[in-house]
């Protein structure tokens, strides 16, 4: 369901599976997945990714409600700084907190992961978020 969601958004879904550190939010209307985020949680650093809401649901809150629950869940996993790579929305990661930040200063332990590895591009803004 996430993977067809994502892709159906553009997006790469070669690597999502929800194993290991990989963990999804899943928004759903009327039983129909609409949106998704993922957060991989590697010691006190977490990294969203595959964040996808259906051309259909978007400016309605559905990708603000996620992000705010992956924040929440974040937090709770004991995240002190959230990473992000995107092509697409920088502007709204600002506007949620985001800060951009430099590649090499991300965790070797996220940066050995496929979203760094691969399935974002060199080009991808590298964000961070501080959460607690």
């Amino acid at each position: 369901m996430v993977r067809k969601l994502v892709e159906s958004c553009g997006l790469s879904a070669e690597d999502v599976d929800g194993k290991g550190a990989q963990r999804f939010l899943l928004a759903r209307d009327d039983g129909e997945a609409v949106g998704c985020v993922g957060l991989e949680v590697h010691g006190e650093s977490g990294l969203l990714r595959s964040f996808a809401v259906a051309p259909s649901h978007r400016r309605r809150g559905v990708g603000a409600a996620l992000h705010e629950a992956a924040v929440a869940m974040a937090r709770a996993e004991g995240v002190r700084d959230l990473y992000l790579l995107t092509t697409t929305v920088r502007e709204r990661a600002l506007r949620g907190g985001f800060e951009d930040v430099a590649r090499e200063s991300v965790p070797e332990a996220i940066r050995q992961g496929s979203q760094f590895r691969g399935s974002c591009p060199a080009t991808a803004a590298c964000m961070r978020l501080r959460v607690s």
